[in-house]
This record gives C-alpha cells, sequence and structure tokens, in this order.
C-alpha cells in the first residue's frame, strides 16, 4: 500500500515543478516579444537617421516646407508692415497674403514614428 505522505509529496514536487515549467515558459515568451519591439524600435530609429530611409527623407521634407513657409512668412511681414498700422491688421494682412497663395501660415502637424499613437497613421 503507497504511504499517503509520499503520494502527497510526490504531487506536490510535481506541482512545483510544473508552475517552474510554466513560468520559464512565460519569461521565453516575453523575452521574444520584447526582442522584437526592441528590434522594430531599432529599425525605426535607424530608418529617421539614415540618409537613405523614408523617415528621413519625409522629415527632410517637412523641415524644408517649414523654412519655405517662415521664408515666406518673413517676407509677408514686411511687406504687411510697410501698409498697416497695428498688430491685428500685420496679422490679418500676412493671413490673406499665405490664403492668396494658395497655403496656410503653419504647416498642419503629422504624426512622426516617435510620436504616433493608436490609430495614427503616418503619411
Amino acid at each position: 500500500m503507497p504511504n499517503p505522505r509520499r503520494t502527497l509529496a510526490g504531487a506536490a514536487v510535481a506541482a512545483l515543478v510544473f508552475i517552474l515549467l510554466a513560468v520559464n515558459v512565460a519569461i521565453l515568451v516575453l523575452g521574444r516579444q520584447t526582442q522584437r519591439d526592441a528590434e522594430s524600435l531599432t529599425a525605426a530609429v535607424a530608418d529617421c537617421q539614415a540618409a537613405s530611409g523614408t523617415c528621413y527623407t519625409r522629415n527632410q521634407e517637412r523641415l524644408a516646407a517649414l523654412i519655405r513657409q517662415l521664408n515666406m512668412a518673413n517676407l509677408y511681414l514686411v511687406q504687411c508692415a510697410k501698409v498697416t498700422n497695428t498688430d491685428s491688421e500685420l496679422e490679418e494682412c500676412v493671413e490673406q497674403r499665405f490664403r492668396a497663395a494658395g497655403t496656410s501660415p503653419l504647416p498642419a502637424p503629422q504624426p512622426t514614428p516617435a510620436t504616433a499613437q493608436d490609430d495614427d497613421k503616418t503619411p
């Protein structure tokens, strides 16, 4: 007849081994997911740093557009300052010049890989 203490001890050891095995499997799975996340982040950062990267090129284009907008704003500001008397008139004049040119005074903000969240789409 089997000893009840040995049977209970054997079941406890088996349960402990099973729990340790489950913990090890969970650690392996989480480790692999973390590694994939790190690789994805590294690739995104590299894409924004390499001159041939899509992100880098897009950000260079955004920067060029912003510089063009700033230059146009400065030009309009100088032109409008000659024909206006108040700050509000000056602002309205500059905005009218931008509208006449078919642009807006400021480029529309767009999410980047670093700031995109949930359903944001990076163009």
